[in-house]
């Protein structure tokens, strides 16, 4: 009698117990001064891996270049991301981000670097999600300056990337510019 009560005890017991699984939540948006978390970036094209990680590239300024097939501002600016890649090689690291909400998959992405012509030196983040989530933007180009440390430097639009700003930055690890006005929807 005393083995039944037990197993009934422990039964109703485990009946109470139930696993819970955590909702996503989603990424608190990221502003100048705050530490990137460790996000890996996925569908890299144009890179030795199909991933990688931010934290792979401590030690080297990071600059994030969101962008669309459809933004010709971006499309004129891959070249100079290009070449800063080339000139601040070693000390820098571009990566052309492509958000899934631009509406972009690979084939456009492909066909878009045949048609003008470059294979870049950069690595391609194809539908992204991960960087979206924490850097979050409604028009294009959008950059995220990222320094040595994995800290946010700076968030602006195109013609602050220069050669001169990139040098200050991989140089001294921050950058004084205008912060991006880019309303959130």
């Amino acid at each position: 009698m005393k083995k039944i009560t037990t197993c009934i005890v422990m039964a109703s017991l485990c009946l109470n117990f139930r696993g819970v699984a955590q909702q996503p939540t989603a990424a608190a948006p990221l502003k100048i001064g705050d530490r990137v978390p460790d996000i890996t970036l996925t569908n890299l094209l144009y890179y030795k891996t199909t991933t990688a990680k931010l934290a792979d590239f401590k030690g080297r300024a990071i600059l994030l270049d969101f962008w669309a097939t459809w933004c010709s501002n971006c499309i004129n600016g891959l070249p100079h991301m290009d070449s800063l890649q080339r000139q601040f090689d070693g000390r820098l690291q571009v990566f052309l981000v492509n958000c899934k909400k631009t509406g972009d998959d690979l084939g456009q992405i492909k066909a878009l670097f045949k048609r003008i012509g470059i294979k870049p030196n950069l690595p391609v983040a194809i539908q992204d999600t991960a960087c979206s989530s924490y850097f979050r933007f409604t028009a294009l180009p959008h950059y995220v300056w990222i320094n040595q440390q994995g800290v946010v430097v700076a968030i602006t639009g195109k013609k602050e990337v220069t050669g001169a700003n990139v040098d200050h930055l991989v140089r001294y690890g921050h950058v004084d510019l205008p912060v991006k006005s880019d309303k959130v929807r």
